[in-house]
């Protein structure tokens, strides 16, 4: 038997889940109350608790329907339950472990956290599959405008040697190159709060002014760092960006969640030698 293991950052799943989530995230530092308002504030805003862990689900049961029955799919999140290090001891009598995290990018401030997690698990790490995404992406952009698109992908520290920002910009310039769109801007998003040092960009939050002193009042977003609906595209895409800018009109590119077309590539991923 195979097992195929699906890592996440993970996400609060209710309201009341947010105190213990922030101080995980935060490394057991104390929180203040005026940062655990605004968080809550924000998830209400998208109605209640994150949606990421009813994703990785769907994604999970779809994905096992799909593959052969050697294997077994399992889910575990760096930073809310299932916990990775909870699933890793249900991991060690398999032949083989495949670990995917969810993010096709590969960065040693994200995804390679997610590995220091498996605890010495000799494991096939399959990372770096953004190729895979060009024409999927493509696909869920047929019903928006593609005279002025703007790619966005989640903000990290800025390092010299870190493969993300390349690969993140390769995705976008191959989906521009495919669709022959005119006009497109990669931007960041999401910078956490109270964030220290330089992170890349520019922020999106940069971006659209610039467009909008051109006179552009229609604008694609195509939110390419992220697989599935989170509180960085459900709060700060489909909230906070058109609250800010009012006079824009935006068509936001779905996400996958559990679309076939990710579900296909992740079976491949995983049935490829």
């Amino acid at each position: 038997m195979k097992a195929v293991l699906l890592i996440g950052y993970g996400a609060p799943e209710k309201i009341e889940d947010i105190p213990d989530y922030y101080r995980i995230i935060s490394g057991n530092r104390k929180v203040s109350p005026e940062v655990i308002h605004e968080l809550v504030r924000r998830y209400m805003a998208i109605g209640s608790g994150s949606p990421v862990n009813r994703i990785f689900n769907e994604i999970k049961l779809k994905l096992q329907s799909q593959l052969p029955d050697e294997y077994q799919v399992f889910v575990g999140m760096k930073n809310w339950h299932p916990f990775i290090e909870k699933v890793v001891p249900h991991l060690k009598d398999y032949e083989e472990v495949i670990a995917i995290p969810l993010t096709p990018f590969y960065s040693r401030f994200h995804t390679e956290r997610y590995f220091e997690k498996l605890n010495g698990l000799k494991v096939r790490k399959v990372v770096s599959w953004y190729r895979h995404l060009v024409k999927p992406w493509a696909r869920l952009m047929d019903r928006c405008d593609k005279s002025v698109v703007v790619f966005t992908a989640h903000s990290l520290p800025e390092a010299a040697d870190d493969p993300y920002e390349p690969q993140v910009r390769w995705l976008a310039e191959e989906i521009a190159k495919t669709l022959d769109i005119p006009r497109w801007y990669l931007a960041f998003q999401s910078k956490p709060m109270k964030a220290h040092g330089k992170w890349l960009g520019p922020d999106i939050h940069e971006v659209i002014p610039k467009l909008i002193e051109t006179g552009e009042r229609m604008i694609t977003i195509v939110p390419i760092g992220f697989l599935h609906d989170s509180m960085e595209v459900l709060y700060d895409l489909d909230v906070e960006l058109p609250m800010k800018f009012k006079d824009v009109k935006f068509c936001r590119v779905p996400t996958f969640n559990s679309d076939d077309m990710l579900i296909d590539v992740l079976k491949n991923l995983i049935l490829e030698k």
